[in-house]
């Protein structure tokens, strides 16, 4: 898988499969909420994560993939000389500042109080 968009739906996919054994695990009721969140919760949102980054570099239109995806709007590659930046970033960055998105990038989760 080469493409940005590739690795962003290959990551959506690893989210699914993780958020979806939780559900599992949260139904059969053998485990503590408090423990299945401490066990998943880290690996979904980096899956997460990685495919809003993915997405990002998608957007702009980015040829050369880094190892790992940006974080954040922030951390994209300059663009080239005339090309304007997307809406779909402007909007993002918006997301950024307040918000669900705001919340997800703000750092790792306190998984021990959840």
């Amino acid at each position: 898988m080469s493409s940005s968009r590739g690795r962003a739906n290959h990551s959506l996919y690893l989210a699914k499969i993780l958020l979806a054994a939780w559900r599992r695990e949260l139904d059969e009721l053998s485990l503590p909420h408090r423990v299945l969140c401490q066990a998943y919760l880290p690996g979904v949102r980096s899956h997460l994560l990685e495919a809003y980054g993915w997405f990002l570099l998608d957007i702009v239109g980015s040829t050369e993939l880094p190892l790992s995806p940006p974080q954040s709007c922030d951390a994209l590659p300059e663009l080239a000389p005339g090309k304007a930046m997307p809406g779909e970033i402007m909007e993002f960055r918006r997301l950024e500042a307040g918000g669900w998105l705001a919340e997800l990038l703000q750092g790792p989760i306190d998984i021990y109080a959840a």
